[in-house]
């Protein structure tokens, strides 16, 4: 009788395990997600309310904003402040239209001869073995001031205002209008060597820390699609491991680059590019997980026909964020009001609209 009873238990933790090994390989859902997914506007950071109205006026074939917001500004010396965030939500929900925020930790190039940055001006990093503490913070090779991110004090801090914002936004009663949250790129952009006094670089590190963020704010959001902008490490040979693990907390592979020409680092077979092909759905499958690129300025000199054929066609992009910049958001307007080129009918403007096999409807 025992060992007829140990035979059960053994059978029935295999089913379970067979079970389970069978829901991951099916890409069985994961996360129930407020989802509309289509083409939006890219403004900068501290762009005004007034803009962005105009910008949902001049552009009905958008489905919403998506806006840089810095650490800086919402994690002050006196605590956080959200304020902004809320005023676009509210923005976006009178306007019925969608936010998505793209929370900028990291920085490029100088202003007036010096770095421009996005931390806290008080980000430290962890104790030294010999006393004393890093630098939390390193010179880019564009000469702006990054986060060492790979440094458990650092991430800590970061997961910090994650939770912080996460709770502000759950909480908030415009919250219906939040799409998504984007985190900044992946790119270190500086060498290992050449860092100066910041815990050592370690790519391991920096790819386990990076997903704890990123993997917490996913759960602390459940009803909100979160994206890991995603391109290099040091090198590219972080790539496939980051996006493995935001396959694992259901997060979306995003990137700040829209373009079929662009740099060789990102192009296919050896380039991020490669991981949304990989990604990519069929006639008769979604997407893995969600996929949403930007257009940034550096991008808007090919055509927006040629740039949205590419990413609807060739990535089979659930977003395409286009940078307000003017005379280019014209043309993509006109773009997607020609009906030779974009159903009127589609809400998503001709992108794929399926829910990823890692996200559920989230009914309300």
């Amino acid at each position: 009788m025992f060992n007829q009873l140990l035979k059960v238990f053994a059978l029935v933790l295999f089913l379970l395990w067979a079970q389970a090994c069978y829901a991951q390989s099916a890409g069985l859902p994961t996360k129930s997600v407020r989802w509309h997914p289509g083409n939006y506007i890219l403004v900068l950071v501290h762009t005004d309310t007034a803009v962005i109205k105009k910008a949902l006026a001049d552009g009905p074939k958008f489905r919403g904003v998506q806006k840089i917001y810095l650490w800086s500004d919402v994690e002050r010396p006196d605590g956080f402040h959200f304020e902004d965030i809320g005023a676009d939500l509210q923005t976006m929900r009178l306007a019925n239209k969608h936010l998505i925020i793209q929370l900028q930790c990291k920085a490029f190039g100088t202003s007036a001869g010096r770095p421009n940055s996005s931390c806290p001006n008080n980000l430290r990093g962890s104790a030294k073995p010999g006393g004393g503490f890093y630098n939390g913070t390193y010179i880019t090779k564009t000469g702006s001031i990054d986060p060492a991110i790979w440094d458990p004090a650092v991430t800590t801090r970061m997961r910090t205002m994650y939770k912080a914002l996460a709770n502000y936004l759950n909480a908030n009663p415009n919250v219906q209008a939040l799409e998504a949250v984007c985190l900044s790129e992946t790119a270190v952009s500086q060498d290992a060597d050449k860092m100066g006094d910041v815990m050592p670089y370690s790519s391991d590190k920096y790819a386990t820390f990076l997903s704890h963020g990123f993997g917490e704010l996913s759960y602390d959001l459940p009803h909100t699609t979160v994206f890991q902008y995603t391109n290099f490490g040091v090198g590219t040979d972080i790539v496939p491991r980051i996006v493995q693990l935001e396959q694992d907390a259901a997060v979306g592979l995003g990137g700040p680059d829209l373009d079929p020409s662009g740099h060789p680092g990102i192009l296919a077979p050896h380039g991020v590019y490669q991981q949304y092909l990989n990604l990519a759905g069929d006639r008769t499958h979604p997407n893995t997980i969600p996929t949403g690129v930007a257009v940034q300025p550096e991008d808007t000199v090919l055509p927006p026909e040629q740039t949205y054929a590419f990413g609807r066609d060739t990535l089979r992009l659930n977003y395409i964020f286009w940078l307000n910049k003017n005379g280019f958001i014209d043309r993509v307007n006109q773009m997607l009001s020609d009906p030779k080129v974009v159903s009127q009918s589609d809400a998503a403007g001709g992108l794929d609209a399926r829910y990823p096999r890692s996200t559920k409807p989230y009914l309300n």
